[in-house]
């Protein structure tokens, strides 16, 4: 009987800390992930716009 409620206890105590524990840490973990990833995209497309840049890739791309 003994042995039950250690069990329970024990998955009890699983399940919180994997709700209350990691569920926060991996949400925060994904949004900084997603954050940078997006910082990355902008800094490679942000020169796009100059017009000798898009004729350049214009150029490269009719080869």
């Amino acid at each position: 009987m003994l042995d039950w409620l250690a069990i329970w206890g024990l998955s009890s105590a699983g399940g919180y800390l994997a709700k209350e524990v990691i569920g926060p840490l991996a949400k925060e973990a994904l949004e900084d992930y997603t954050k940078e990833f997006f910082k990355e995209s902008i800094k490679e497309y942000t020169g796009l716009s100059d017009q000798t840049i898009q004729k350049k890739l214009f150029g490269k791309a009719l080869k």
